[in-house]
């Protein structure tokens, strides 16, 4: 183009970006306004100064000059990197630069070269590339490691992607053990061929005390250069790096819950710069190297679990399954099965269950189920029950606890079909009835005859027979409650035991109690501490007399001739309590949850001389449970026990 300045300098002061103009065959620059030689670091032009000292990396672009001579004026775009001192520090800029040829006034053929300064863009732009080779990279490391189920897979695979991504010598990662949190163990690594593997355990503090440190704190290990880092220049330092092969090094440090527990280390067998990208990508690299084996980890453990789950679950004799309450408007309306074992069939008479619900499989639900295991999701506390079911034609004994939090709505039931020892209960029960009312007859009459002689012999002053007369008529008593005691069981296992309810005093009832004792045993000293006034309630007065007699007599039975036994009573919060306190033998704690079971005794050598069969206590427990009361012990073996009963007060007394 033809220009209509006659000076290259008014030309290059008026363009408001950075430029200059060249020319003659070396491209000498004769005129540069102030925001090129700022570009450039300088303050002024110097003489002589050619365009390819200035930016040495165009210089393939200088043709254009000698092409112009047969051809018409063009202009080309191009970029650059050029090295400038700012404050007398070498600074890399990028730079967007044009060539553009012209002719002045006179004809002479020039150059005019235009800059931009894009430092900026050219670094966001790399930036912007590292963070979706990174986001690639990480996606690759990612799908890679997912699948893969065991540690060692895990470790080799991470170490070799990232080997190859930074195309470096060695990676390998490692567990730390936790007793000294410097003992360094790795089984897997990678390599690229030039280095051999780095196996085995190794002393972390044999980088020194700072460097442990650092990386106990989770400071990672960086080394540019083992020959030149100060951390490295002891000759036994410099000697393992050598014998390891490796002149550059990153250890990132993973620190769970405040303490070291593994790391992973990239070795190059040459000196190498590390960027801050790469650190970054190291430590990125290393906790997803730790998350994927906690999580192979975390599943092996899960599927060992499992397959212990499943061989008990297919082994156990009882039924098993898994319970899912259904709701409508939050009201319980059917239980849903989601999982059976093999024996579920053999007690439960239903097959193919999982999945189904009882409507599906019986055409209703019992209703008492329903509430039971609502009543278990909402509370969580488990049950156990033994009933009756009419669909089944079966007995059940289950016991259910829930899974998971109220919202899983799960129940976990282990139950056994014990209709067979249902019915052989029931037969006992029978038996036992059937024998005690046939003794209940002839007993009755031969208390009548003996009392019918104990009057005759003391008329006839006969003391000899009627004491022995007296002797047998208190045997009589004892074989009286004994057979009265089998009917009671028979009878609450029947469901058949009734109250004779009325209002009385309950001191008063234990204070007959006491003389009717004291008439038959005299061997200890019965001590009555009750309240001073009356104690009413409302309930059968025989069976709490029951109550009250086994209670003493056992009290009597397990402590020694002479010792004391105290009975007190209280009223509280609308409860009145009687307690029964001996010096006896006491109950060792591991039989003082059963003591209260049918037919329990505790058989131990001290007490062998001592008769019962075990129902005393049971029925005692039953009868109190009767009458909306609690029944409990608290004894200490070689000390002692106290049985304490509490029943409700009468309020309108």
């Amino acid at each position: 183009m033809k220009s209509i300045f006659e000076s290259e300098q008014s030309l290059v002061e008026v363009l408001p970006i950075p430029a200059c103009v060249a020319s003659g065959a070396g491209f000498f620059i004769t005129a540069a306004n102030g925001s090129m030689l700022g570009l450039w670091g300088w303050k002024d032009l110097k003489p002589e100064t050619s365009l390819k000292e200035v930016y040495p990396h165009i210089a393939q672009h200088f043709d254009v000059l000698e092409d112009s001579r047969t051809c018409a004026p063009s202009s080309q775009t191009h970029e650059t990197k050029i090295s400038v001192l700012v404050d007398g520090k070498a600074v890399e800029k990028h730079l967007s630069y044009s060539l553009k040829r012209f002719r002045l006034a006179s004809g002479d053929l020039r150059l005019l070269i235009t800059a931009e300064d894009i430092t900026e863009q050219v670094t966001r732009r790399f930036k912007l590339e590292e963070a979706e080779r990174r986001h690639a990279f990480l996606l690759r490391l990612s799908d890679t490691l997912r699948p893969l189920a065991d540690a060692p897979s895990i470790q080799t695979e991470a170490s070799r992607i990232l080997g190859e991504y930074l195309q470096i010598s060695r990676v390998g990662y490692g567990e730390v053990e936790q007793n000294e949190q410097r003992y360094f163990t790795t089984e897997y690594s990678w390599t690229d061929g030039t280095v051999p593997p780095y196996h085995g355990t190794h002393d972390l503090a044999g980088f020194g005390p700072d460097v442990l440190q650092s990386l106990r704190s989770g400071t990672a290990l960086v080394i540019d250069d083992m020959l030149e880092d100060p951390r490295t220049a002891s000759p036994a330092m410099q000697a393992a790096f050598q014998a390891l092969q490796f002149r550059s090094v990153i250890t990132a440090s993973l620190i769970k819950q405040g303490r070291l527990v593994a790391a992973l280390y990239v070795h190059h067998h040459e000196a190498r710069q590390w960027t801050e990208e790469e650190k970054l990508l190291v430590q990125d690299v290393a906790e997803r190297t730790w998350a994927a084996v906690q999580r192979a980890s975390a599943e092996r453990n899960l599927r060992e679990s499992e397959e212990k789950f499943r061989t008990l679950f297919n082994s156990i004799d009882e039924g098993f399954c898994v319970i899912e309450v259904l709701y409508k408007d939050n009201v319980a309306v059917d239980l849903r099965y989601l999982l059976a074992n093999p024996a579920f069939e053999s007690h439960s008479g239903m097959a193919s269950v999982e999945g189904k619900s009882l409507i599906e499989l019986l055409g209703s639900v019992d209703s008492f189920w329903l509430k039971a295991y609502d009543e278990l999701v909402q509370t969580g506390k488990p049950v156990r029950i033994e009933r009756y079911s009419e669909p089944l034609n079966r007995w059940m004994s289950v016991f259910s606890t829930r899974i998971g939090d109220q919202s899983t709505r799960q129940v976990a039931v282990v139950f056994n079909d014990i209709t067979e020892q249902k019915h052989s209960e029931q037969l006992k029960n029978d038996f036992i009835s059937m024998v005690s009312h046939e003794l209940k007859t002839p007993l009755t009459s031969l208390n009548a005859h003996l009392q019918v002689l104990n009057r005759n012999s003391k008329k006839q002053n006969d003391l000899f027979t009627s004491s022995s007369i007296e002797k047998s008529l208190v045997q009589v008593g004892r074989m009286h409650r004994l057979i009265q005691g089998f009917l009671d069981v028979a009878r609450f296992e029947e469901g058949k035991i009734y109250l004779n309810n009325s209002l009385f005093d309950l001191n008063e009832l234990v204070q007959e109690t006491r003389e009717e004792l004291l008439l038959i045993n005299r061997s200890h000293e019965i001590i009555l501490n009750l309240t001073p006034t009356p104690v009413t309630i409302s309930g059968d007065r025989d069976k709490l007399g029951q109550v009250l007699i086994n209670l003493l007599s056992n009290a009597v039975k397990y402590s020694r001739e002479g010792s004391r036994v105290e009975i007190s009573s209280e009223v509280s919060g609308g409860l009145s309590e009687i307690k029964i306190k001996d010096e006896g033998i006491g109950i060792k704690p591991e039989y003082i949850d059963k003591i209260f079971k049918r037919f329990y005794r505790i058989e131990e050598q001290k007490n062998k001389h001592i008769s019962g069969f075990g129902i005393g206590l049971y029925l005692c427990a039953e009868i109190i449970k009767l009458h909306k009361g609690s029944i409990n012990v608290c004894s200490e073996e070689g000390k002692g026990s106290t049985f304490i009963f509490s029943l409700p007060v009468d309020r309108h007394a």
